[in-house]
């Protein structure tokens, strides 16, 4: 679960060091709000987040030996894994 904080913190902060000026710019031309902005780059890193907490926990449940469980345990166990408090 901590793997999924932290990628998104790094590419947050990898990507906002490169597009700062284009966004300084663009705000002062009022050409797009921040709100907006905020929703659109969180929206694009859904499916990646997705797909990657999805691959994290068929790993872990393999070794672990949760295949024995449910289809509702397994997904419970997904849905706190993806949903938990990313920085």
């Amino acid at each position: 679960m901590m793997y999924n904080a932290m990628m998104t913190m790094q590419i947050a902060a990898f990507t906002f060091g490169s597009h700062a000026s284009l966004l300084r710019k663009s705000f002062l031309q009022k050409q797009f709000e921040p709100l907006p902005y905020f929703f659109a780059r969180t929206l694009c890193s859904v499916g990646p987040n997705l797909l990657i907490t999805l691959f994290a926990c068929n790993c872990i449940s393999l070794v672990t030996n949760m295949n024995n469980h449910t289809a509702a345990h397994y997904l419970r166990y997904f849905l706190i894994a993806l949903l938990n408090p990313k920085v």
